[in-house]
């Protein structure tokens, strides 16, 4: 059975978002689930005359993509520093596009991602919002939110790297 070790001062898993365009902190009210990680690598295959196998040749390998869904989100238990669930999703949903600064300067989305010990560089793909069906003076009290992220890394890391740092 796998089991969770959370440690720190107050024994809570520590797990949010910074968007670093705009400066906000997007805690997780909730502990993220179904957290996943993908690489792939891509190889070419070149066809010899008379073998009958071709050549796999490396070509390159693709940055790590990490999916999670934030379960069940609800008005009343909002993250510190959000009045209500719209302005909770809404700030998730910034975290897709860029600033524009003067002179048509466009800064492209960047974040950085605090899951536990982990402080991942990253860009966020794709955020998806299921809204729920409890509502009160018009407003949607209840969602779900899957999340996906491309890891942006400052160097190009071999496999002895990613075995002994991560």
């Amino acid at each position: 059975m796998k089991r969770l070790t959370v440690s720190g001062k107050d024994g809570r898993y520590t797990a949010y978002i910074k968007n670093n365009l705009t400066g906000t902190k997007i805690p997780f009210p909730v502990m993220p689930q179904g957290i996943s990680e993908a690489t792939n690598a891509n190889f070419t295959q070149q066809d010899i005359v008379g073998a009958s196998v071709p050549r796999v040749v490396y070509n390159s390998t693709g940055a790590k993509t990490l999916s999670f869904s934030l379960q069940n989100l609800t008005e009343d238990y909002l993250a510190q520093g959000f009045s209500t669930l719209k302005q909770y999703v809404r700030a998730l949903q910034a975290l897709t596009y860029p600033t524009y600064g003067s002179g048509g300067l466009v800064n492209s989305p960047n974040i950085t991602l605090v899951l536990g010990d982990r402080t991942m560089r990253c860009v966020c793909t794709n955020v998806s919002v299921n809204w729920g069906t409890l509502v009160r003076e018009q407003q949607i009290l209840s969602c779900n939110v899957d999340l996906t992220f491309l890891m942006t890394r400052l160097d190009v890391p071999g496999a002895t790297t990613i075995e002994t740092n991560g």
